[in-house]
């Protein structure tokens, strides 16, 4: 496959109908938009990460707000809608058309044979059922895709079966964990094991939205339509730990970030972290990192 023209993997206001209607030339996009409100092609397997801005997808049925940091993956849907609305700042993304013969290669080799109890394969119901989710990614994953997409722009040593086995490779390594959830959940009925599914991704991005305020379980139990007892249970199955201990695993991680951009005194933190004082949170990062903050 020749490399294409740097303005059909561009898309901008001007060009998207084009980019678009000429989808199947080259698996990878990239998107610099102020505004944009259209029906969005997409593959088997869609894969969108989001650099910059704040953007919307609908399939119809859910709504998906990505944040920079946030990438959408769509399985089995041929359309979605689209908006991008940012005043003064581009919004900055990367499309991509997995490859399906490179992601079943991929998926047989990073798992052990008897690390799940099913199988691996596309035909596995994970890659054969409707999915629509956002996930967050990890700062190793978003360097990567950021280096990507520059790159991609400017079209420098690309050689198309290196970048899509090595993204393939890239991806798997960071949704592993997510694709072995799915298979955590011990549920008969496979429509039941989506729902469910989708109901603890939406309460994994509730967690990493959460990181500033004091919500409890039992909110995001009832934000997504399940008892708390339900919810800690499946929760803790599909992640192997329960959500109040990874939302105070997320609020620690951002209390070293806050700390090292030199702006905030641990009692600072504390507060902005929604801790009741800072004893009680000196005494949780303790307990975690096995130091106290003051000596860290």
């Amino acid at each position: 496959m020749s490399i294409p023209t740097p303005q059909s993997i561009l898309l901008n206001e001007h060009n998207w109908t084009d980019v678009n209607a000429n989808m199947g030339q080259f698996p990878f996009r990239i998107s610099e938009l102020f505004y944009i409100e259209r029906e969005l092609n997409l593959k088997k397997c869609s894969f969108k990460y989001n650099l910059q801005g704040s953007e919307m997808y609908t399939n119809g049925k859910k709504d998906i707000v990505l944040q920079s940091g946030e990438y959408l993956l769509a399985l089995n849907h041929s359309t979605c809608e689209v908006k991008i609305d940012q005043k003064d700042n581009l919004d900055f993304g990367l499309c991509i058309d997995m490859n399906l013969h490179y992601l079943q290669e991929g998926l047989s080799r990073i798992f052990q044979p008897n690390e799940l109890q099913h199988s691996i394969s596309l035909n596995t119901q994970f890659f054969d059922d409707l999915f629509f989710n956002k996930f967050q990614s990890n700062l190793l994953f978003q360097d990567y895709l950021q280096q990507l997409f520059l790159k991609i722009k400017h079209q420098e040593n690309i050689n198309l079966l290196e970048i899509e086995c090595d993204f393939v490779h890239t991806f798997l390594r960071q949704h592993k964990e997510f694709i072995k959830s799915y298979f955590n959940i011990s549920v008969i009925k496979p429509s039941t094991k989506k729902d469910l599914y989708d109901k603890m991704i939406t309460a994994k991005n509730y967690l990493h939205e959460s990181i500033y305020t004091n919500i409890t379980i039992p909110e995001i139990a009832a934000a997504i339509y399940i008892s708390p007892y339900r919810f800690f249970h499946i929760f803790k199955d599909t992640f192997q730990i329960s959500p109040h201990q990874y939302l105070l695993k997320l609020k620690m991680q951002e209390a070293i970030n806050l700390h090292r951009q030199g702006k905030y005194n641990w009692t600072e933190i504390a507060e902005l972290l929604h801790f009741s004082d800072v004893q009680s949170f000196s005494k949780r990062f303790k307990k975690m990192y096995g130091i106290s903050p003051m000596k860290s």
